[in-house]
């Protein structure tokens, strides 16, 4: 089974390219911390000062 990761618990998957785009998008309106959860249960933040991210 393939996992999936969604943004803030909402129920649509995204693939990599759109939660690049939501990211991007995300740090431009000045949200600079981001999580999203896996099918498989797993969590993971990114953290952005505007100009790098970390994940």
């Amino acid at each position: 089974m393939t996992q999936t990761w969604t943004f803030d618990g909402d129920r649509t998957a995204v693939t990599a390219e759109e939660a690049v785009t939501v990211l991007q998008r995300r740090i431009a309106e000045g949200r600079l911390e981001t999580w999203l959860t896996s099918s498989a249960g797993r969590l993971l933040s990114v953290v952005s000062n505007a100009e790098r991210a970390l994940w």
